[in-house]
Parts: C-alpha cells; sequence; structure tokens
C-alpha cells in the first residue's frame, strides 16, 4: 500500500489505492485506548454498584418480612 502525507495535517495519510484517509498518530490510539479502558473501568464499576444495591433491597425485604413474622 502506498500513503501520501496530507496537507497541513500531521498523523493523517491518505492511501492511494481506495483513497482512504487514514491516522497515524500512534500517541493519539494510545490515549483513545486508555480513555475506551477507564469508561469501561467506570461501566463496570456501576454495574457493580447497581448489583450491590439490588442485593441490599432484597436484604432489606427479607429482614422486614422475617420481623413482620416475629411480631
Amino acid at each position: 500500500m502506498t500513503y501520501v502525507k496530507v496537507k497541513e495535517h500531521e498523523g493523517i495519510v491518505r492511501d492511494t489505492r481506495s483513497n482512504a484517509i487514514l491516522s497515524i498518530d500512534d500517541a493519539g490510539l494510545a490515549a483513545y485506548k486508555a480513555r475506551k479502558k477507564q469508561f469501561q473501568k467506570v461501566d463496570n464499576m456501576e454495574d457493580k454498584i447497581k448489583h450491590l444495591d439490588e442485593r441490599l433491597i432484597n436484604i432489606e425485604n427479607l429482614l422486614a418480612s422475617l420481623a413482620e413474622k416475629l411480631n
């Protein structure tokens, strides 16, 4: 494949065969992957918190039911 630099845009080239614009900015790609990984961690933590909240509500309901049966 042959690439031609795009004028006035560092880190971007054009593929002469397909005419596609491609980024060759490795630092930008690494930063994107780091941000994506961080967002995935946050999403995972949110899911875990939601699950723990549901379990806590279930425990509260069980305790309320037990207290009602004891009275």
